[in-house]
């Protein structure tokens, strides 16, 4: 196993690593000793070299890990270790070679694509979780530079999102707000006769169509404030055009 496992161990996490890892398998190749040391201490060498060798073709040609290519990487290892059976003493060479060369050539690369697999999944994974991270960053940038004031709310109308200037004006923060009903803290009324305004959000999740709001609309903030306000609310589509959500954008006028 220590082949396949250092040959993994430089393609996918590089050479540093892959050197503490062979020179810890190295201490205890020459601790077990044996007629096969020098052997096992050579396929030890060789296997390290091979996976950084295989890490940096990777990179420099951006070659996704497919099972060819892990199958091409444990055939190369493992071969070289049938050769390297040549530092073993010449009376156990032929009979250790008849032993184990079917398993060495026909399994251990097999072994190398399942192992391999499973990294590529969770390189994968860890990779698009840091994609959704760098953009949420960059969302949440972009959000709370905007001059207007923007509230993002779920399907059911419940607060996930607001920038800076949708904070001062409502006097709610993000924290405060997030989850709560937008009409909670988005409190609109008819400037002329106080009447409170239909929901914006849900007159957007109905007709799926941008809206805008009455030139007298007041928004009556938590500390008793009023504003009158001005803008859209617009519904957050996927990909495939369903609704998400609704992004309101209001400003104080």
């Amino acid at each position: 196993g220590r082949s396949v496992m250092l040959s993994l161990c430089g393609l996918f996490f590089g050479p540093f690593s892959a050197v503490i890892a062979a020179i810890l398998a190295f201490i205890y190749r020459l601790y077990i000793g044996g007629a096969g040391v020098v052997m096992g201490v050579s396929v030890i060498i060789s296997a390290t070299l091979i996976g950084i060798f295989f890490n940096y073709i990777r990179k420099k040609k951006e070659i996704r890990v497919s099972s060819l290519f892990l199958y091409g990487m444990g055939l190369l290892v493992h071969t070289v270790m049938i050769g390297l059976m040549i530092w073993l003493p010449s009376n156990v060479r032929l009979d250790t070679l008849k032993t184990i060369s079917i398993t060495v050539i026909g399994i251990y690369p097999l072994a190398t694509i399942l192992i391999g697999k499973i990294l590529s999944d969770q390189e994968e994974k860890n990779k698009l979780i840091e994609e959704i991270t760098q953009n949420e960053k960059n969302t949440s940038t972009t959000l709370m530079s905007i001059g207007d004031a923007v509230i993002a709310t779920d399907l059911d109308g419940k607060i996930t999102r607001m920038n800076r200037m949708a904070e001062k004006i409502t006097s709610w923060t993000l924290n405060e707000a997030y989850g709560l009903p937008l009409h909670l803290v988005f409190s609109i009324f008819n400037s002329d006769t106080h009447e409170p305004h239909n929901d914006p959000v849900q007159t957007v999740l109905k007709s799926k169509e941008t809206v805008g709001l009455s030139n007298h609309t007041l928004l009556i903030n938590r500390n008793g404030e009023e504003f009158h306000v001005s803008d859209s609310a617009a519904p957050i589509l996927d990909e495939n055009g369903n609704v998400m959500g609704v992004f309101l954008v209001f400003s104080n006028v």
